[in-house]
């Protein structure tokens, strides 16, 4: 019989961990009381170390290629597994897209299922899904490899057609060993603060890439701003990791792949809005909030009742995107600050949708 996530003694791998999300899913995993061995590579894996050092529990692995390094001993011992590492838009070519995204994924829950971890979650995108809906668990974006190939200036199209692909082969693998309790989390475009440690790996030197999607947030306080992600389905990055935690929780089902962003409705003028508003010292750099395009919400049109059913993930306990909006700003201006300190000159990059990403 598998063992309980509530179990002080659980351990887990967390591939990614020195990612936005991975990073909150390591720091409330560790807060939990559980030990955590998180994957990283180059030079993240130092910093991964220095961001988490005060925990006993927590460990770091390095995995070069995840697509075909051999994780064996990676996984030894190890009991849960959540997996969310991918390359984010803009960072990789297709063909890297692919092999990193869908490769990775596969080789990850091969491993798995040769040490026996039955309980395992996988990022996954809301970018996978049809941008208009339906957002059931078996409906994927029509992008084509022909397409993404042909749109080589939009890496939004490299990476949706990515995880796409990659959800689509989980699935198929989910089919082929149902004794494997798979879950996918499709999450909206991620905010919120970043994790305690994190920002450790953040002041070094000034670069907003490393914020990942809290980049638009940032893009924001540039007056001059044109940047905006592509679609109005957001959730917190705290609620998201909770969701990646709970589902190691959520009884065996089929085709377990769920579409998380908030039931909140948000617009991105609101956003600027409580930002002029509760942080009056920030006015000077916000851009116009009439600039700020007006996106589908899709709170309406997301299966929430699925959700709170198998991830425990009640209406009333998602963080409000006010919340979310303003903790994003605090944190973001806190290492603006740090970066003042060192004498470092900076501004927000302007040249691109996912400059910042």
């Amino acid at each position: 019989m598998s063992p309980s996530p509530s179990e002080v003694t659980s351990k887990y791998l967390v591939t990614g961990a020195s990612g936005f999300l991975g990073s909150w899913i390591v720091h409330q995993l560790l807060e939990a009381g559980h030990f955590v061995r998180g994957t990283a590579r180059g030079a993240k894996v130092d910093g991964l170390k220095h961001a988490f050092q005060q925990y006993h529990r927590f460990e770091v692995a390095t995995i070069s290629d995840i697509s075909q390094d051999d994780i064996t001993g990676t996984l030894k011992d190890i009991e849960f597994i959540i997996h969310t590492a991918a390359p984010l838009p803009g960072r990789a070519d297709l063909d890297t897209a692919l092999k990193v995204t869908v490769n990775g994924s596969l080789n990850v829950l091969k491993h798995a299922a040769a040490a026996n971890i039955q309980n395992i979650v996988v990022t996954g995108s809301i970018g996978s899904f049809p941008t208009s809906g339906p957002f059931n668990p078996g409906t994927f974006n029509n992008i084509t490899l022909d397409g993404a190939r042909a749109a080589k200036s939009d890496p939004w199209l490299t990476y949706f057609v990515s995880k796409a692909n990659a959800e689509k082969a989980i699935l198929r693998f989910s089919q082929m060993y149902p004794y494997l309790n798979i879950t996918i989390i499709s999450p909206g475009h991620l905010f919120g603060p970043f994790a305690p440690g994190f920002e450790k790996l953040l002041v070094t030197q000034p670069d907003y890439g490393n914020m990942s999607t809290n980049g638009y947030i940032a893009a924001m306080m540039d007056a001059n701003n044109t940047l905006w992600p592509p679609s109005a389905g957001i959730v917190d990055v705290r609620d998201a990791a909770r969701a990646h935690i709970n589902a190691l929780s959520a009884p065996p089902a089929p085709r377990k792949r769920f579409l998380l962003v908030t039931p909140e409705n948000c617009s991105w003028r609101d956003a600027i809005d409580f930002i002029y508003e509760e942080r009056p010292h920030l006015r000077d750099r916000l851009c116009n909030s009439n600039s700020a395009p007006k996106h589908r919400s899709l709170a309406t049109v997301a299966d929430h009742k699925r959700v709170e059913n198998a991830l425990s993930m009640s209406l009333d306990s998602y963080i409000t995107w006010k919340q979310t909006v303003l903790d994003s700003v605090d944190a973001i201006t806190a290492i603006e600050e740090v970066w003042a300190s060192k004498g470092f000159v900076f501004s927000v990059p302007t040249n691109g949708p996912t400059a910042m990403l």
